[in-house]
């Protein structure tokens, strides 16, 4: 009995892609925007333990509404749900409650303008599992989930009505932006392959077409990205030029390099011919991390490096436990994503 729990355990884990969990610190992030500085540790673990409900809400109830079609290609029948380790009926129920204790947390814990945002960015988190694959643009449910996430840390933490400030509202827009482009570029461009063959409905397989078996991604895929990319770094760099945020000369350097890091990345992850798979995949995690931070060391004077190194080495550190407990890898890509 010990062991078939044990197995019932690891193969929810799996599902929740428990490893990605680590890097839920953008609530953390919204709140200290607010306040300018690091925030109470009681705020940190329930704004973490917030957004790791969100995050595997989201991939619980993805793998729910993918069921028909990740059933029918081959190459993801080690999903739990796929190989019949964990039952349609345990994840929709497992989605549900993950939902319904995340909106009544917030709602015990936390004012109803935080509580109603950190709900948006659930439903629209829902939304986009339901409509992923059949809605052209839904990745903006998404992105837009990723913003409310944030906003709801920042309104966590406010001890007023007031409006947000600029400041905490271009930060949202920058967590936007990030996440519509993982989606879109990482995202898409590693499952061209089986959502066409599936008939799913994304922004990759409408800009691309098959000639002598190769698959051809339009210019235009790239523009959008790469605008997604320019428009992230040009509301970043505002922040100094219109001195919403004091010019510090090596901040600046160093988002400047962390910059150039991640457009060239995204560069290479773009030129890669979407059948070399793992090198897409190997691309989208570096591009990633260099992406992930950019909003701490916005940060960075105010919060100091204790908490920027937490937010960039300890998801890497999460990731490695997590990944090896699971799939007997370190860093190499979860086998469930």
């Amino acid at each position: 009995m010990k062991s078939i729990l044990s197995e019932k355990i690891r193969n929810f884990l799996i599902m929740a892609r428990i490893e990605l969990a680590g890097f839920s610190f953008v609530a953390v992030l919204g709140a200290m925007t607010i306040t300018g500085r690091s925030i109470a540790l009681f705020d940190v673990i329930a704004l973490f333990i917030f957004n790791c409900l969100l995050v595997i809400f989201g991939f619980v109830h993805n793998d729910y509404e993918d069921y028909e079609i990740d059933k029918r290609l081959p190459e993801l029948q080690h999903r739990p749900l796929v190989n019949g380790s964990i039952s349609l009926q345990s994840a929709f129920t497992s989605s549900i409650l993950l939902l319904l204790i995340a909106i009544g947390g917030a709602f015990l814990l936390y004012s109803p303008k935080a509580a109603l945002l950190l709900s948006g960015a659930l439903f629209l988190a829902g939304a986009y599992n339901k409509y992923s694959k059949s809605l052209l643009g839904a990745d903006l449910f998404y992105g837009i989930s990723a913003g409310a996430l944030f906003l709801f840390g920042a309104a966590a933490v406010q001890e007023s009505s007031d409006s947000f400030t600029l400041f905490t509202l271009a930060m949202a827009l920058v967590m936007v932006l990030e996440h519509l482009f993982f989606n879109i570029a990482s995202g898409q461009l590693k499952d061209v392959h089986f959502d066409r063959t599936a008939g799913v409905k994304t922004l990759a397989v409408a800009l691309s077409h098959v000639e002598d078996d190769i698959t051809v991604i339009h210019t235009s895929f790239k523009v959008i990205c790469l605008s997604i990319k320019i428009i992230t770094y040009g509301t970043i760099f505002s922040l100094f030029f219109f001195s919403i945020l004091p010019m510090i000369t090596w901040q600046f350097v160093l988002l400047l390099f962390f910059s150039a890091g991640s457009f060239g990345l995204t560069l290479k992850l773009l030129k890669t011919p979407v059948e070399e798979r793992e090198k897409i995949l190997e691309y989208s995690r570096k591009q990633e991390m260099f992406s992930k931070s950019l909003i701490p060391m916005v940060l960075l004077p105010e919060i100091g490096i204790t908490w920027l190194l937490l937010f960039t080495v300890g998801p890497i550190i999460w990731f490695s436990f997590f990944n090896y407990l699971l799939n007997r890898e370190f860093l190499g890509n979860p086998k469930t994503f």
